[in-house]
């Protein structure tokens, strides 16, 4: 098992939908007031920093909720707040609690790889662009990954990472690495251009 498991997710959306409707009421009623213009943010970023301890800027809020007409790729952390505001570990909690994809907001673009709905022993291969570099991970339940080969120099095979959610695209956050019994804490990979493809080596292995 790995330790140090510090909240962490992954998301892209579009933010004229980052927020989907569930996540929104969840949100409303936590507040207890609807969220139906931008000063609301205001009061939802006063109660998130009661609830959480951890400040959420009004600016970020207005771009989650649909306020701003801009394209928002939110951080780990940001994500990780809300959930946490909602009463969750981390994002990708939220994410398999609410269970329903077409209830998230859409990544009908990217590709989602939810820790918690893979099968154990599946295998995935991921590429990064900019130097081009691959690793394949097997999952191992719990989040738990282990590195099965890698060209990534910041990996080794055997490596166990902590990944709750992998998005194509995205940076990849590695919340916690497990390495000949020593823990280490979070790490990105990728963190200037994302990952420029997963896929399923499951049945090449």
């Amino acid at each position: 098992m790995l330790c140090g498991r510090h909240s962490a997710a992954l998301q892209l959306c579009r933010i004229s939908n980052m927020v989907s409707p569930h996540i929104r009421t969840l949100l409303e009623a936590k507040l207890g007031h609807p969220i139906r213009y931008p000063s609301d943010c205001a009061r939802l970023s006063i109660d998130i920093l009661a609830v959480t301890g951890q400040h959420l800027g009004v600016t970020t809020l207005k771009r989650m909720l649909g306020f701003a007409n801009d394209v928002f790729a939110p951080r780990v952390s940001t994500l990780d707040i809300v959930a946490s505001y909602l009463g969750y570990p981390h994002f990708s909690r939220l994410l398999d609690d609410i269970g329903d994809d077409s209830d998230l907001c859409p990544l009908a673009d990217k590709k989602i790889i939810v820790a918690q709905r893979q099968p154990v022993g599946s295998r995935l291969k991921v590429y990064l662009p900019c130097p081009a570099h691959a690793f394949v991970l097997e999952y191992c339940g719990e989040m738990d990954w282990i590195v099965r080969s890698t060209s990534v120099p910041s990996l080794l095979s055997g490596d166990r990472l902590y990944i709750p959610l992998i998005v194509e695209g995205q940076p990849l956050t590695v919340v916690a690495m497990n390495r000949g019994g020593r823990c280490f804490g979070p790490m990105v990979i990728g963190a200037n251009n994302g990952i420029a493809n997963v896929e399923n080596c499951s049945q090449s292995q």
